[in-house]
């Protein structure tokens, strides 16, 4: 009987010594967010401070025309679609930005 519990302890201990482990930083298992990609993106190309800013100020800039895109692209569905038809749409073009998410994000027509 004593044998059997300390082998069964002694098995127990094992995973659970490796669950304790420190864990890599850099391996965290959480994906980076957009700050720290970016700052991988501008020491691979060596960027010093100045172009830093001037490529973040691009970025802004793009990001702030996409949102006016959008946001016309939406004033000019409600024109055209019912209520319904807007709510389904917008689902529908979500699940679509999903998918191309799940894959990579590129267009997979061939």
């Amino acid at each position: 009987m004593n044998k059997q519990l300390i082998s069964f302890l002694l098995a127990l201990s094992i995973p659970l010594t490796v669950l304790a482990a420190p864990k890599d930083p850099s391996n965290s298992g959480t994906p980076p967010n957009k700050e720290q990609k970016m700052s991988g993106i501008f020491n691979e190309l060596g960027l010093n401070q100045d172009e830093k800013a001037k490529v973040l100020a691009i970025i802004k800039d793009e990001k702030m025309k996409l949102n006016a895109l959008k946001a016309e692209k939406q004033s000019r569905l409600q024109a055209v679609l019912t209520p319904e038809q807007l709510a389904k749409f917008n689902g529908l073009e979500q699940q679509r930005h999903h998918k191309q998410s799940d894959n990579g994000g590129g267009n997979n027509t061939k």
